[in-house]
């Protein structure tokens, strides 16, 4: 990584070398904090601090950095770990419309599904929403182990 020379680690702090002052980032779209650095002729280049930050303290980089608590401004160390693009999908709670994600409506009830390596599964169907999202969530922390989102 060729931001990682400019910077180094003190404590959970990122300091800038040329300046010794921490870096703080800028939030991005997402909320997660976007840190500029010098690239010579060229001008310069952003990095997400949370990828910077992982690459300063283990010195390699994964594909996927996510963080445990799903706050994108929350880049403490022990907040951050290596994930695959389907267990960072999973370390969420977004709701799809009205109903928990996992739930569609069927009828007048409720079927309980859950996507996990590429493959669905069906959970059953149920006569409340809430019965419908405990058996997803139940089916998540069974197979899911960290990754699941606790709230």
């Amino acid at each position: 990584m060729k931001a990682a020379s400019q910077f180094f680690l003190e404590g959970e702090e990122v300091i800038r070398k040329s300046t010794g002052l921490p870096v703080r980032g800028t939030p991005n779209a997402t909320g997660h904090l976007v840190v500029g650095y010098a690239t010579g002729k060229s001008g310069g280049r952003t990095v997400l601090l949370h990828r910077l930050k992982f690459y300063l303290l283990h010195g390699w980089l994964p594909p996927l950095v996510e963080h445990k608590d799903r706050h994108p401004d929350h880049n403490a160390s022990r907040n951050l770990r290596t994930a695959t693009k389907s267990q960072n999908a999973h370390n969420t709670t977004k709701t799809w419309g009205s109903l928990p994600q996992g739930v569609k409506r069927c009828r007048d009830k409720y079927q309980a599904r859950c996507q996990l390596r590429g493959q669905g599964h069906h959970l059953g169907t149920f006569a409340t929403i809430a019965e419908a999202e405990q058996a997803v969530q139940e089916f998540k922390r069974k197979h899911l182990g960290t990754f699941y989102p606790h709230t």
